[in-house]
């Protein structure tokens, strides 16, 4: 098992919305497939991961008004637990991509993309996004975004992307009688971010 990432875990952490970037933070080790749900999906898993390949699309180009007919009347942008709005954030700056590794949750009707951006010109990047949806519509409802980049607290851009290439290998599909129910890896998800403390 590789080595933990010390570069890789301070970007993923949102106050309020802990679980999912937990799981996100700790996903080699804990699950490379979507979660075992016990309740019924809220969400399709194609949507869900669409919406997700739009977000990078406008984020490389840096144009946001590409979401719009994603979402919701009255959306809410976040960026490093602030609402602002989007066109003061990050994603609107063209950013040139090395990584992307998107986790969806059906149950949550949200996802999380993992955004790595070493090479980016003037600035990079490593950049963690959750994505809400109304279940009903699947409209976007929040984009909340923990964005780091040049003087960020243990930054380095470089080293995160030589670690997520490195457990690249790891991301293989689970076989299903062996996956814990999604109940059991809240709960560890919650309890990891329960005992730790986060500043940007």
């Amino acid at each position: 098992m590789l080595a933990p990432n010390p570069y890789f875990r301070p970007t993923m952490f949102f106050s309020g919305v802990k679980t999912f970037a937990a799981l996100a933070a700790t996903a080699h080790t804990v699950f490379a497939v979507p979660l075992v749900a016990t309740r019924t999906a809220g969400c399709s898993r194609e949507s869900l991961l669409a919406a997700a390949d739009a977000y990078i699309a406008a984020q490389t180009a840096g144009k946001p008004d590409a979401l719009s007919s994603r979402l919701a009347p009255n959306w809410e942008y976040e960026e490093n637990n602030v609402r602002i709005a989007v066109d003061k954030g990050v994603l609107s700056k063209a950013i040139q991509i090395d990584h992307i590794r998107t986790i969806a949750d059906t149950i949550a009707c949200a996802t999380f993309t993992e955004v790595v951006a070493a090479n980016n010109p003037g600035a990079p990047y490593v950049i963690g996004t959750q994505i809400r949806h109304d279940p009903a519509s699947l409209n976007i409802t929040l984009i909340d975004s923990v964005a780091t980049t040049t003087n960020s607290w243990l930054f380095n851009a470089t080293r995160t992307l030589e670690y997520v290439l490195k457990e690249k290998p790891l991301w293989t599909p689970i076989p299903e009688a062996k996956r814990d129910s999604r109940d059991h890896i809240k709960a560890a998800g919650d309890a990891y971010m329960d005992m730790c403390t986060f500043r940007l």
